[in-house]
């Protein structure tokens, strides 16, 4: 699943693996953009069950997690992968254009963090490569 990068053609680097969890095609576009700029191993899922299926496959680095998506919400699908014993300290990260305020505490402690949409550059490279 990840790619193989070389720095200085001496020592293996393996790219970060996101999970891009997003139902808008030109937010997940923009994104994916964005991610593959500062070197990272995308995949895309549109919706919570495809989300759930690729976790269940896969181990990401990291997950930035739409919270409005068209079959459950990117807090049902968060609260089921924290349930599960591979995914309990994946990294989590909520991308919206909702208030935080609007988010319950016990539901802002199960993810590092929020952030708003769209996504700039410094602020992804800074959260990946944190």
């Amino acid at each position: 699943m990840s790619r193989i990068q070389y720095c200085n053609n001496r020592f293996p680097k393996t790219a970060p693996s996101v999970l891009l969890v997003e139902d808008d095609a030109l937010i997940q576009l923009a994104h994916q953009r964005l991610l593959e700029s500062i070197g990272c191993d995308i995949e895309v899922a549109s919706d919570g069950k495809q989300a759930l299926i690729m976790t269940d496959k896969y181990h990401y680095d990291l997950i930035l997690m739409d919270i409005g998506l068209p079959d459950m919400s990117g807090k049902e699908v968060v609260k089921v992968l924290r349930s599960q014993l591979k995914n309990k300290d994946t990294r989590i990260v909520i991308v919206t254009a909702q208030s935080e305020d609007c988010m319950h505490q016990d539901f802002l402690a199960s993810v590092e963090k929020v952030i708003d949409k769209p996504i700039d550059y410094q602020t992804l490279k800074n959260l990946v490569f944190k």
